[in-house]
């Protein structure tokens, strides 16, 4: 392996961020090249480039998105009826 690039769907912060270029010299006895992290508006940003269309299809398609919300929004609900119905807690300490 010559380089190596951490990839994540956030940006890191700041104290993370210092974390990783510390531990990036760290590893500079390896002779490989610890590259900059591309962060999650560098990756959307590839994403939404037109060569890159196949990937975002196939990975990130927006019927799958719509589900997941839309399956979200039904467990919430759920999740409210089932706290509203349950009795109170009655633990004794």
């Amino acid at each position: 392996m010559k380089s190596w690039t951490l990839c994540l769907p956030i940006d890191m912060s700041a104290e993370e961020t210092h974390w990783f270029e510390g531990w990036a010299k760290s590893q500079a006895g390896t002779g490989i090249n610890i590259r900059k992290p591309w962060g999650g508006l560098h990756v959307e940003g590839l994403l939404l480039q037109d060569e890159n269309r196949a990937i975002r299809q196939a990975f990130f398609r927006e019927e799958n998105t719509e589900l997941l919300r839309a399956q979200a929004g039904h467990l919430e609900k759920i999740l409210h009826e089932l706290t509203r119905h349950s009795p109170p807690s009655t633990s004794s300490v």
